[in-house]
């Protein structure tokens, strides 16, 4: 029984390293896949209240700066440059294919007719310039 016991052990000793290291390589990977996704919504977001405009552009910005933490992870400038191009092509794909030009999108279902249902899916930038006034 003591045997057994002792055999295991050694067993987990010998395979532990070879499971953390499983583990170590899909922290990086949930990590820079993390940080891409957020400097794409950051560079987005932050690039559309500034110019006051929800465009292409918005969208390509966010995917330049999401192309930088692959190009840290694999230490090359070339790989960061071939990431930040697909990201760009990706973020304009989402912005002309999955919405409309005002902003509505087009996996939304047909909203009933009435005030009740009424929205605005575009960006709002007019209480940014009314923000301290009453």
């Amino acid at each position: 029984m003591g045997g057994g016991f002792v055999g295991m052990m050694e067993a987990f000793v010998k395979v532990a390293p070879s499971v953390f290291a499983v583990g170590g390589y899909f922290s990086r990977a949930v990590v820079t896949l993390g940080a891409s996704g957020f400097l794409f919504g950051v560079g987005t977001q932050g690039t559309a209240v500034l110019r006051e405009k929800d465009d292409i552009f918005n969208y390509a910005v966010g995917g330049a700066l999401a192309g930088l933490p692959m190009a840290k992870r694999y230490g090359n400038v070339w790989a960061g440059l071939g990431y930040a191009l697909a990201f760009t092509s990706l973020g304009i794909f989402s912005r002309t294919l999955l919405v409309r030009p005002k902003g509505e999108f087009t996996t939304m279902y047909k909203k009933p007719s009435g005030n009740m249902y009424e929205r605005s899916y575009g960006y709002n930038f007019h209480h940014y310039k009314r923000f301290g006034r009453d």
